[in-house]
Parts: C-alpha cells; sequence; structure tokens
C-alpha cells in the first residue's frame, strides 16, 4: 500500500511554486532540490517504484529530448489550464510538456477535464495564499513556469456580502394601515408604542429608532417581532400575500 496520497503530491507541487523553484527548473529534476526530492518520493510511491528507478526513468526523457526532440515526452508543449475532477476534488491544472499531460491523462479521464481557453483567464478569479484575490492570467504571468496543480477549488461562507434567502417555512406577518384603522396597527405593534400625529401618520418607537407609517404603508412583523415598514410598491414587490377564508353571514336578517 502506497505511504502517500496524491493529495501529497499536489501539495508538493504546490510547494515547489510557492516557493519560487518552478521558475528556476522543472519540478522533480534539480537532484540538489529538497522539494524536487519530495515530489519524486511521492511519485515513486505512488507509481511503485524506487526513487532511483524514477529518476533515471526521468534523466532517460531529458537524454532523449536532446536526440529526438519531438518524440520525446518532455518536449515543451503551449501551456493548457485544465479544470479537472480527482478523487471528489476540483483543481485548475496547468501542463507544459507532454509528459506532464501523459501523467494527468493517468490520473484523469477526459470526461472529467475541461479546457480553460487563454481568454478567460483574465476573468478567472483566485485567491492567493495571502488571501488576496488575483486572476488567472496574473497569476501565470508572475509564475510562468507554474504547473501541475495550481488551485483547488474549496467551499466557504461568505460572511462579508452576498445573497441570502428565508429559511424555509419562515412567514412575515403584515397589517396595511389605510390611514384609519389605527387601532388595529396599535395592537398589531405590541408591545411597541405606536401613535398618531398631527399629519395622521403613525409613529412607532423601536429600539433600534422610531419610524413611521403614512397611509397606504404596510407594517411587517417578522418571525423576530421586529417591526419593518414599506410602501405598497415595495411590499408587491417582495411578498405575495396569502389566500385566507372566513365565514361570512349572509344577511342580518336571519
Amino acid at each position: 500500500m502506497a505511504k502517500y496520497t496524491k493529495q501529497d503530491l499536489y501539495a508538493a507541487y504546490a510547494k515547489h511554486d510557492r516557493e519560487g523553484l518552478s521558475k528556476l527548473h522543472e519540478p522533480g529534476t534539480d537532484l540538489d532540490c529538497a522539494v524536487c526530492d519530495e515530489i519524486n518520493r511521492i511519485t515513486a510511491d505512488l507509481e511503485g517504484v524506487s526513487v532511483e528507478e524514477l529518476v533515471n526513468s526521468n534523466s532517460m526523457d531529458s537524454s532523449s529530448a536532446e536526440e529526438t526532440r519531438y518524440a520525446s515526452p518532455q518536449v515543451r508543449m503551449a501551456p493548457h489550464v485544465y479544470k479537472v475532477s480527482i478523487d471528489g476534488n476540483t483543481y485548475l491544472w496547468r501542463v507544459t510538456t507532454q509528459k506532464q499531460w501523459s501523467r494527468l491523462q493517468k490520473q484523469a479521464s477526459v470526461d472529467e477535464m475541461t479546457e480553460i481557453p487563454t481568454s478567460e483567464y483574465v476573468k478567472w478569479p483566485v485567491f492567493t495564499p495571502r488571501n488576496s484575490v488575483i486572476s488567472l492570467a496574473a497569476f501565470l504571468h508572475s509564475y510562468p513556469k507554474a504547473n501541475g496543480p495550481i488551485a483547488t477549488l474549496q467551499s466557504y461562507r461568505v460572511t462579508t456580502a452576498g445573497l441570502a434567502a428565508r429559511k424555509p417555512g419562515t412567514e412575515d406577518q403584515w397589517i396595511y394601515y389605510d390611514g384609519t384603522n389605527i387601532k388595529e396597527v396599535r395592537r398589531f405593534s405590541e408591545p411597541l408604542q405606536a401613535s398618531i400625529t398631527r399629519k395622521n401618520k403613525v409613529q412607532i418607537a423601536a429600539p433600534p429608532g422610531s419610524f413611521s407609517l403614512s397611509a397606504g404603508d404596510y407594517l411587517l412583523k417578522l418571525p423576530t417581532g421586529r417591526l419593518l415598514s414599506f410602501t405598497t410598491e415595495e411590499f408587491m414587490a417582495l411578498y405575495d400575500i396569502k389566500d385566507s377564508s372566513s365565514w361570512v353571514i349572509l344577511s342580518e336578517s336571519v
């Protein structure tokens, strides 16, 4: 059984990029590089070979590249970035050589890979280790030799700004102020105080601050008990009034 996992390999590649080593040499190619040694140890373990066999294989590939440049899996190719799904995780994966492409095909099927067009790089936001947001194009401009898994898709809860939806089963109570039903509005507003003003508005003293209702406004009571006022236009844009039914006397002469 392998000692390492693919996650360990991805982390080692990311470490190679993060420390700026990818600008100096391809991952796993420098025998004097500690991170390359780590990458080779993990790769050898996952492929079921010794580190020596892996290094010798890479050396043969490099030698072959000098002799038959276009036949070698190490030959340079136009870089491509793919959105890749592996073992339930999603990555942005960049390949710059035929060998990298061959390795990627061994780890993910073609159905699990979607190439990102170069024109989309400027529209693709990524978070840096310092939690700042830059475009994929800007990242690749700073790290032109980056390859392998360069980013992973992570889910998180937005805590600063965004869209929110009411929880299922929550409903708001409402009352319409027509300019005459002050008693009903006062009863609806309890325990808060509601008073009529000289301009026939209803003044409601609420903890966050007092507010008033004009004739034609709606007063909303949230499940938390908080009161909010809306104009008719606002209320109709946000709410659907539920139908209700009541027994109605047919005739008072009965």
